[in-house]
């Protein structure tokens, strides 16, 4: 092979990963929120990144369960729009949302009221 074809081949590489870095796949970990409940930091960034990849993650991860968006942008209280005016002054778009699957909310307030119910009832 000659170097020409190998450069040739090391842009085109190159220009692959770019994009696959650039495209907006979903991305997910568990997060642990100040009232001890568990949710879900679900980050679908980059330049092609779309909100609907962030809510098609956050649906696969909650099952046919609905879903909170506590925040996004880590900012608590943002509408997409709003994120989206933030964000659109930086070369890199930032999209992430912190949302809790309903059913961890409902075993929040189930395990609430019995530590209610059992702290009444034991005076």
């Amino acid at each position: 092979m000659s170097l020409p074809h190998i450069l040739n081949q090391a842009r085109t590489g190159a220009l692959i990963f770019a994009l696959i870095m650039l495209t907006g796949c979903a991305t997910s970990q568990t997060a642990y929120l100040q009232d001890g409940t568990s949710g879900y930091s679900v980050e679908c960034n980059g330049l092609l990144g779309q909100w609907s990849s962030c809510h098609a993650e956050a649906a696969a991860l909650c099952g046919d369960d609905s879903y909170r968006v506590i925040s996004r942008n880590r900012l608590d209280g943002l509408t997409e729009e709003q994120a989206e005016i933030l964000s659109s002054r930086e070369s890199y778009r930032e999209r992430s949302m912190l949302v809790q699957c309903s059913s961890h909310q409902t075993s929040w307030r189930i395990g609430m009221m019995t530590r209610k119910s059992f702290t009444a009832s034991s005076s």
